[in-house]
């Protein structure tokens, strides 16, 4: 992480601690309180507390940190934990306690009735890390099959994929695309119903050691295990009749 991004995040981080008002479509990096997400592995076992004097001083710490994806802070005792990428085994969506994300935001929509076909390639800043969550929610355009799909890309147009996620109906197809081929082709059934023309839509992809965890509906589905590198994946390329209301990394 550079200095100069270091310090926009940091400016961005101060805008929020003193109340300003910041119109998140024109942001690159924030720092958001979540209450309904549980990172499971970061507990007062793993993380690194140290005393802090304010927030702003722990998401120093985390930011200088190359492996922290997370802190918590306790006003009270002035306390600053962090949470190093590698430490999360699983993600759950009732949290007994306030954890704190750093994350870009690359789209951020209101919603629309506009109903094309969406496709957009977007450039990963940095890199995938373990740890990091691509989060995506989506609007699905009526009158329209529900399918959209999630690539993770070597390149713009052509490379490797180390992950597609296909959504079509009440099915999720996950491969790797290795030399042009495909490989290790995965599929799980969601059930009739459950994807639905004119409705709303979660999808959080975790990356870990072992594969990317994906949960739907901040329900977990499977674990895609890794068939190359995580960090070949430069681009994020989604596309179907979907509105990308938002999307974080």
């Amino acid at each position: 992480m550079t200095n100069r991004l270091l310090f926009v995040c940091l400016l961005s981080y101060l805008d929020n601690v003193i109340g300003n008002t910041q119109d998140k479509s024109k942001s690159s990096l924030l720092f958001q309180d979540k209450t309904d997400l549980d990172p499971v592995g970061c507990n007062e076992q793993t993380m690194l507390t140290e005393v802090s004097g304010s927030k702003l001083s722990c998401a120093m710490s985390c930011m200088f940190s190359e492996a922290c994806v997370l802190f918590s802070y306790v006003s009270d005792s002035k306390t600053c934990s962090l949470c190093h990428g590698d430490m999360i085994q699983n993600l759950t969506y009732n949290a007994w306690k306030t954890f704190t994300w750093a994350f870009v935001i690359l789209e951020n929509h209101q919603p629309s009735t506009i109903n094309t076909f969406y496709s957009q390639s977007k450039f990963i800043p940095g890199s995938l890390s373990i740890g990091t969550i691509i989060h995506l929610c989506i609007y699905l355009f009526p009158n329209k099959q529900p399918y959209f799909s999630i690539d993770l890309k070597e390149n713009e147009t052509t490379g490797d994929y180390p992950l597609s996620f296909l959504v079509n109906h009440g099915q999720i197809s996950l491969y790797s695309v290795k030399g042009s081929v495909i490989t290790n082709s995965t599929y799980v059934h969601l059930g009739s119903g459950s994807l639905l023309a004119g409705t709303t839509h979660v999808v959080d992809i975790l990356v870990t050691a072992d594969g990317f965890r994906l949960y739907m509906d901040k329900t977990y589905c499977c674990l895609y295990r890794h068939l190359m590198p995580y960090k070949v994946a430069k681009y994020l390329w989604i596309h179907g009749y979907i509105q990308v209301m938002e999307l974080t990394l």
